[in-house]
C-alpha cells in the first residue's frame, strides 16, 4: 500500500517499533544523542537489533529486514557465516583476550602480505580510524614533513589528523576541540579532478608528508575514483617526495582479494585496512612498504626515533585474528564470489533507479561492484563524480524518508548506503525492487517532513 506522504511513513514506523522507541528514550538519558556512533541515529529514532543471520536482521519488536548496511560494510560473507562462527566458538574456549603475542597474528599478517600488493609489513590495531591516524604519523615520521593532503569529502574516522573537509567538502571546521595546528596541516584536494589536485599538491610539495585517498569515496557518496586520477596521484606523490596512502577500510578485500589497489592497478606506499579484515570482529591495520613500516620498530630504534604505534589493549585479539583468518582464507580461495556479489550490487543500483520515484526529485545510484548509494538529485541525468557534486546537486533531506520508507517494507539502509554480500540472493533483490515500487509516491515528502 502506498503512503500518502512522509508523515504517514513515520506513523507506520512508530507503530511497528514501539519497543525500540522505549529503548531509545532510555538511551537518551544515558548516552549523548542516544547513540555511540552518530551515523546510527535517524529520526524519529533507530530500531534496535536483536539478532541477525545471513542477509537478514531482526529488531527487538520482531520485524525482519533484508540488511544492506551489513555492519558498516564489515560483513561480506553475511551475518554469522558458519565457518567464521565455528572458528570464533573454538577460539573462545581457548581464550578471548590474551594481551600477549600469538601465532594467529603472525598467520594473519602473512596472509595480508600475500594478498595486498603494497603490504610488505603489517601493524594491527583495533579500528580503521586508528589505522589512518598511524598512517599519517608514519608518513610524517618518514618524510620529516607536516602536511597531509586529503580528498574533499573523504572520511577517515574520528581522528584529529583528518577530521576536516568531510561533510561539507569546502569547510575545514568539522568539530569543536580540534587544535588550529591540526586544521592548518590539512590540504584538501578535489576528487577526480587531476589538474586541480596536482596544482594543490605542487603548491604544498615542500611540506607535504602524504596524500591520502579512498579508492572509492565512502561518506562522500560511494563514488569510485577514475583510474587516471589514482595514477596521477601516484605520480604527484613521487614528484613531491611524499607518500601515497590508500584508505582501504571500505575497499579492502571487497573489490578483490587485494582490495582497491589490486582492482584499480595502482599501488600506494601505505594502506589502511579494517572492516572485512576482522571477519565481523573489531580490527584495524596499517600496511605498506618495509622501509616506511620499519620506522615503527621500537625494538631497534632508540627512544624518540621510532614512530609510536601502540595498537591498543585489544590489538591482535585472538578472536579478531581467528575470524579474520577464516574470512580472508575463504575470500582468497573463492575469488569467483566477487563477480557474483558485484552483479548483485549492479542489479541493486539498476532496480533502485528504475523503480523508485519521488515527485520533484530524480533518483541516481552511485557505486561500484557490491557498493551502492542512493541519491535524490535536483535535476535529471546529473553526473556525480565527487563529494562536492553530491553536496551541491542532491537533496540529503530525503535520505531519512528513504530510510523509514524502506524499513517499513523490510529493507534496511543507512544514509542510502548499501552493500551486497555472499548471503544476499536474487530473492532479496526482488524484495528491494518491490519495496522501491511500493514506496514511490506522486507526492513530494518535502524537506522537514519529520516535523
Amino acid at each position: 500500500m502506498r503512503r500518502e506522504n512522509g508523515l504517514a511513513e513515520v506513523d507506520e514506523y512508530t507503530r511497528r517499533t514501539r519497543r525500540s522507541a522505549r529503548l531509545f528514550a532510555r538511551a537518551r538519558e544515558l548516552i549523548p544523542g542516544g547513540v555511540c556512533h552518530s551515523i546510527r541515529y535517524f529520526p524519529p529514532y533507530p530500531f534496535y537489533a536483536k539478532r541477525a543471520k545471513g542477509s537478514r536482521i531482526w529488531d527487538v519488536d520482531g520485524n525482519e529486514y533484508v540488511d544492506f548496511w551489513m555492519g558498516h560494510g564489515a560483513l561480506i560473507l553475511g551475518h554469522t557465516p558458519q565457518r567464521v562462527l565455528e572458528a570464533i566458538r573454538d577460539q573462545v574456549m581457548l581464550g578471548c583476550q590474551w594481551g600477549i603475542v600469538n601465532e594467529l597474528e603472525v598467520e594473519l599478517a602473512e596472509l595480508v602480505t600475500k594478498l595486498v600488493p603494497c603490504a610488505e609489513m603489517v601493524r594491527f590495531c583495533n579500528t580503521g580510524a586508528e589505522a589512518t591516524m598511524y598512517a599519517c604519523r608514519l608518513a610524517r615520521g618518514f618524510t620529516g614533513r607536516t602536511k597531509v593532503a586529503k580528498i574533499e569529502g573523504g572520511w577517515h574516522g574520528y581522528n584529529s589528523d583528518l577530521l576536516a573537509f568531510v561533510h561539507d567538502p569546502l569547510e575545514v571546521s568539522e568539530s569543536l576541540g580540534l587544535q588550529d595546528e591540526a586544521r592548518s596541516a590539512i590540504v584538501s584536494l578535489p576528487f577526480n579532478d587531476v589538474e586541480g589536485s596536482l596544482t594543490r599538491v605542487r603548491e604544498n610539495a615542500g611540506d607535504l608528508a602524504a596524500i591520502i585517498v579512498e579508492p572509492v569515496l565512502g561518506s562522500g557518496g560511494f563514488i569510485p575514483a577514475d583510474v587516471d586520477y589514482l595514477r596521477a596521484l601516484r605520480e604527484a606523490a613521487d614528484e613531491a617526495g611524499c607518500l601515497l596512502i590508500f584508505d582501504e577500510v571500505i575497499t579492502g578485500f571487497r573489490l578483490s582479494p587485494g582490495g582497491g589497489q589490486e582492482y584499480f592497478g595502482v599501488a600506494p606506499d601505505l594502506a589502511t585496512l579494517g572492516k572485512i579484515l576482522g571477519g565481523g570482529m573489531p580490527i584495524g591495520a596499517v600496511v605498506g612498504r618495509e622501509e616506511v613500516m620499519r620506522i615503527s620498530d621500537s625494538t631497534k630504534l632508540p627512544k624518540g626515533k621510532a614512530v609510536s604505534i601502540g595498537g591498543g589493549t585489544f590489538s591482535c585479539n585472538p578472536i579478531s585474528m581467528r575470524a579474520g583468518l577464516e574470512t580472508l582464507r575463504y575470500l582468497s580461495s573463492h575469488t569467483g564470489l566477487y563477480r557474483r556479489v558485484g552483479d548483485l550490487g549492479k542489479r541493486a543500483r539498476r532496480y533502485i533507479e528504475a523503480n523508485l520515484s519521488v515527485d520533484k526529485r530524480y533518483v541516481s545510484c552511485t557505486g561500484i561492484e557490491s557498493l551502492f548509494r542512493t541519491h535524490f538529485t535536483f535535476e535529471e541525468d546529473v553526473s556525480l563524480r565527487s563529494a562536492r557534486d553530491v553536496f551541491e546537486k542532491t537533496d540529503k533531506d530525503l535520505h531519512n524518508w528513504f530510510k523509514i520508507a524502506m524499513a517499513n517494507r523490510g529493507i534496511f539502509f543507512v544514509a542510502g548506503e548499501g552493500r551486497t554480500s555472499t548471503a544476499h540472493t536474487a530473492a532479496d533483490l526482488k524484495l528491494l525492487k518491490e519495496a522501491c515500487q511500493d514506496a514511490s509516491s506522486g507526492q513530494d515528502p518535502g524537506s522537514g517532513w519529520l516535523g
